[in-house]
C-alpha cells in the first residue's frame, strides 16, 4: 500500500506553492480528494489545456477581453467547466438565479444533474456539507436573512474549514464594491468576487473568474503530490 493511500489526511502549506502569505496557510485534504484532482488534471492534460512538460496553465484573466477572442475563450472555458463536479448557485432573486443558471448551460453539460440552485440559503447550507471535492458554490451576499447569518460572506467563512478539506470554491456574485469582501478574500474563505451582470462581456469575465479558481485549487494540490 503506498504512503499517500495509508494516509486518509495530510496536511498541506500553501506558502510552499506560490509564495502566497495568506492568513489560512494550512489546507486539510482527504484522499477522496487526491484521487478526483488526479482524474480531473488527467482529463485537462488530455484536453490540450494544460502542457504537464512546462507546467503552464493559462491564466483566466478576466480584467481585459477584447471582443475578438470571445469565441475561442469560449471553447476554452468549457474544458474547465465539464471537468467542475458540482455547482451551487445561490440568490434571492429568482431572475438573477436564472440568469447564472443560463452561464452554465452555455458551458456545461447535464446541469439538470451537476447545477442546484436556491433561493433559501438555509435550503443551500444542508447540500454543501455533502459537495463532492472541487465543487463550486456562486452565492449572492445580501439574501434578506443576513440578521440570521445567512449572509454570503458569513456562510462563506462558516464553511471554511469544511470546504478546504474537499477543494471547494466559495465565489461572491454581488452588486456590493469588491472591498466590501476584502477581508474574506484575504483569509481565503472567499475566493473569488465578480459583479452582478450578463452582457456578453461580464458573463464572460464571470465565467473565467470560475474557471481560474476552480483550475487554482487542482493545480496547488497536484503540485505538492509531484
Amino acid at each position: 500500500m503506498s504512503e499517500n493511500k495509508k494516509k486518509d489526511k495530510e496536511i498541506i502549506n500553501e506558502s510552499d506553492l506560490n509564495g502566497s502569505e495568506t492568513a489560512k496557510e494550512l489546507i486539510l485534504v482527504d484522499a477522496e480528494t487526491r484521487e478526483v484532482a488526479d482524474a480531473i488534471y488527467a482529463q485537462l492534460l488530455q484536453s490540450g489545456v494544460l502542457n504537464e512538460v512546462d507546467e503552464i496553465y493559462p491564466r483566466l484573466d478576466p480584467a481585459v477581453i477584447e471582443v475578438e477572442e470571445l469565441e475561442d475563450r469560449k471553447k476554452e472555458l468549457r474544458e474547465y467547466f465539464e471537468q467542475i463536479p458540482f455547482v451551487i448557485i445561490m440568490d434571492d432573486e429568482i431572475m438573477i438565479v436564472r440568469g447564472l443558471k443560463r452561464m452554465m448551460d452555455r458551458l456545461k453539460r447535464n446541469t439538470k444533474d451537476n447545477v442546484q440552485t436556491f433561493t433559501d440559503p438555509r435550503q443551500a447550507l444542508e447540500v454543501i456539507a455533502d459537495l463532492p471535492p472541487f465543487s463550486v458554490i456562486i452565492s449572492d451576499n445580501n439574501m434578506g436573512l443576513n440578521s440570521m447569518g445567512f449572509e454570503g460572506r458569513q456562510i462563506a467563512k462558516n464553511t471554511f474549514e469544511e470546504r478546504s478539506k474537499k477543494g471547494i470554491s466559495f465565489i461572491i456574485h454581488s452588486g456590493d464594491s469588491e472591498d466590501k469582501f476584502k477581508e474574506g478574500l484575504e483569509e481565503g474563505y472567499i475566493d473569488a468576487f465578480f459583479d452582478k451582470g450578463f452582457s456578453e462581456i461580464s458573463t464572460l469575465k464571470g465565467q473565467s473568474r470560475i474557471a481560474q479558481v476552480f483550475l487554482d485549487k487542482v493545480i496547488k494540490l497536484k503540485k505538492v503530490d509531484g
